[in-house]
């Protein structure tokens, strides 16, 4: 912020936008990078159904 109003002529100092910032609870939004914990196998084979789920209904709000 301080840059941009640096770019339009203005003096500020970094304290005081970051004085103003808190007074007004006004926060950057952070990035984080998406942590990837389980990457599934490909050549891994499918469960077997043991207990034989079955989810069709006949009819809605059945089931």
């Amino acid at each position: 912020m301080t840059a941009k109003f640096r770019e339009k002529g203005l003096r500020v100092n970094e304290k005081r936008i970051a004085r103003v910032r808190r007074t007004f609870a006004i926060t950057g939004i952070r990035l984080r990078r998406r942590v990837r914990t389980t990457v599934p196998d490909p050549t891994a084979s499918q469960v077997p159904d043991l207990f034989q789920w079955d989810f069709t209904a006949t009819e809605p709000g059945r089931k």
